[in-house]
């Protein structure tokens, strides 16, 4: 390998690892962030409590959908359906 290929070789790695430590800076911060707003700790929890919203958006969307037919049934003739 000669020292120009070596200097090149060198320069990437560099690069590389100042994109790692930018991304490792990014994680960090997103964690901080979801643990002040949502108190949880880790990538995991995160997506645990995602989860577990979804769910609750769900029931609470079909509940909406459920109430919302029944009044349009009930008050059909007022509403002009």
């Amino acid at each position: 390998m000669k020292i120009e290929q070596f200097n090149k070789l060198k320069e990437k790695i560099a690069t590389k690892q100042s994109e790692v430590d930018n991304a490792k800076g990014a994680y960090s911060n997103a964690l901080q962030d979801l643990k002040k707003t949502f108190g949880v700790k880790t990538a995991k929890e995160a997506k645990a409590l995602l989860k577990t919203k979804e769910k609750e958006r769900d029931k609470a969307e079909e509940a909406f959908n459920e109430k919302s037919q029944a009044f349009q049934e009930k008050y059909k003739d007022e509403l002009g359906i």
